[in-house]
């Protein structure tokens, strides 16, 4: 996979999928409310999912290793848990394992993407943006598009 390291808003992409990190359960700031605000239509899937967080059998959807894929007019917004609590640092192995869930599906083999530099604004050092990109880099090693890893978001 072909990385480039953006100082771009995520919302500028010209990418034909946005990753876009959640929480567990839906707050007010997450997912971004500017790409929220913009794809109506993939915004309307992911909380119909949140608000009645488990199926009949009981499977929670927004949960760790778990993605939303919601198509709106001109893009794939897929809505990607990093932590529980909207209070919480967001969690490497979630992360990995959201990763992993894109390439089970080939996502990553399918378009180009636009990926948030998740960890870069944190003060705190449980998180580090670069290994975050590390994951990218081992869990799409097979692919042949590009992704934009956007620093600013």
């Amino acid at each position: 996979m072909n990385i480039e390291v953006i100082h771009k808003p995520l919302i500028s992409s010209h990418r034909k999928l946005i990753v876009d990190p959640c929480n567990h359960r839906r707050t007010s700031d997450h997912p971004i409310p500017i790409i929220r605000n913009r794809y109506p239509m993939a915004y309307a899937k992911y909380s119909r999912h949140v608000e009645c967080i488990t199926r009949p059998d009981n499977i929670i959807l927004t949960d760790k290793g778990s993605i939303i894929e919601a198509k709106d007019l001109e893009r794939i917004i897929v809505w990607f848990p990093i932590k529980r609590k909207h209070r919480d640092l967001p969690n490497l192995d979630w992360i990995k394992d959201g990763l992993e869930v894109m390439a089970e599906r080939g996502l990553h083999k399918k378009y180009n993407i636009a990926f948030p530099a998740i960890g870069y604004y944190l003060e705190s050092q449980q998180i580090d943006y670069w290994d975050v990109l590390g994951l990218i880099e081992d869990v799409f090693y097979d692919s042949g598009k590009t992704l934009d890893f956007h620093l600013a978001w």
